[in-house]
């Protein structure tokens, strides 16, 4: 009877176990179909109800479906109705002005801008057409984009300055901009913005319309553009940068699949605070990389929690292994046992001054309100002023990237 009932419990096991096993190979195969349906929200194209004239624009005037949709998600983020501060409408955000001196007689429209850019059929016959017109005479697309952004004005005068551009190393006349030296900030990240977000596009959707009886330009048509980097020379010899975008993106990834309790703009903020997006900084006390993060910390907090088997020193050698783990610390910092009550200004304090500190701090009358330090009354200055770096550049980044 004994035996019987081994053997019942045996079979019941094994059938469990193949199931689980079944049940792996299902999510494996399906996993990669998964990654791409959440992708496909993130960058839509056939699902949107304006597709057709998107199509019907990349055709009229030879701009790349994909490229447009970029532009869209970095202009508007699909969003119909969109305004921005200044007055730029719609999917494409184009400014009024521009419409009615630059865009409504070439296109033969004859609606004001207040309608007319306000339907996404013709803002998004306007926005190509507008864009593909800088493509064309600057031959570029960073001068191109950058000129959509800014004005063709600033950018003739970027271009003449060897502060901002160089000559053209290709078999073409003049010069180009040097996307990393543009002067504007909103214009540098702009540009960045679109060839990344075309990046994305272009491994989600493989471009193989047809425009005007030809092919469309491959992908490629841009891939040497350098606005591409993710890590360049620094200002100083021997400094390397790495790109914000980039950070950003890896951040996101990290804090989507392990740290969800991490918000990406924080890390932005620290990376900012801390070496800003200097790769291979190090500090008078011996802090390495973009997140600044000590030989112990990393030794006894981070190495062995993740299992990883790089030695300390590769933190200013790979962008993406710092902002690993430094993201992985801000986790640990969150964890309850910590007893920083998950708030973001204690949490950038104990980055900086360690958990300790922040505690007594916290568990000191007047220093404090509702478990959160008062950032004016924390008593290490140096910790204070980097609370309030991190705030500002907290800020900053929230709105760029909102």
């Amino acid at each position: 009877m004994k035996i019987k009932q081994r053997s019942v419990f045996a079979v019941s096991a094994e059938i469990i176990a193949l199931i689980l096993v079944c049940a792996i190979i299902l999510i494996s195969v399906n996993a990669d179909n998964v990654k791409r349906q959440f992708d496909e929200l993130e960058y839509p194209k056939y699902d949107l109800e304006y597709i057709g004239v998107i199509e019907s624009a990349s055709k009229e005037f030879g701009v790349e479906e994909n490229f447009i949709l970029a532009m869209i998600k970095a202009e508007s983020n699909f969003d119909i109705d969109a305004k921005s501060r200044v007055g730029a409408l719609g999917l494409m955000q184009i400014m009024p002005l521009t419409y009615e001196t630059e865009i409504k007689g070439a296109l033969n429209l004859h609606m004001s801008a207040k309608n007319a850019l306000c339907l996404p059929s013709v803002n998004i016959r306007c926005g190509t057409y507008y864009i593909s017109r800088w493509l064309k005479y600057y031959d570029d697309v960073t001068s191109a984009l950058a000129a959509y952004n800014a004005g063709p004005g600033r950018v003739n005068e970027w271009l003449s300055d060897d502060r901002y551009s160089a000559k053209r190393t290709d078999s073409k006349d003049g010069r180009v901009l040097i996307p990393e030296n543009i002067p504007y900030g909103e214009t540098r990240t702009y540009i960045t913005r679109v060839m990344y977000y075309y990046e994305q596009y272009n491994t989600l959707y493989k471009s193989d319309d047809i425009y005007n009886g030809g092919e469309y330009p491959p992908a490629e048509k841009y891939k040497d553009s350098p606005i591409l980097w993710i890590t360049k020379p620094g200002y100083k010899d021997g400094q390397i940068i790495v790109n914000d975008l980039c950070c950003y993106s890896w951040a996101v990834d990290l804090c989507k699949k392990y740290y969800k309790d991490v918000d990406p703009i924080l890390v932005l903020a620290i990376i900012k605070t801390e070496s800003d997006f200097v790769v291979n900084a190090v500090s008078s006390s011996g802090a390495y990389g973009l997140m600044q993060i000590m030989p112990d910390t990393y030794n006894v907090d981070i190495k062995p929690s993740l299992g990883l088997d790089k030695e300390f020193e590769y933190l200013i050698e790979d962008p993406e292994f710092a902002v690993m783990c430094g993201t992985y610390y801000l986790h640990w910092l969150y964890a309850p046992s910590r007893q920083l009550n998950c708030s973001m200004i204690n949490i950038a304090a104990a980055y900086n001054g360690g958990c300790n500190a922040v505690k007594e701090w916290l568990n000191t009358e007047g220093l404090s309100k509702d478990g959160e330090l008062i950032v004016e009354k924390i008593p290490k200055a140096e910790t204070k002023r980097y609370v309030e770096k991190v705030l500002a550049n907290y800020e900053y980044f929230a709105e760029l990237y909102s």
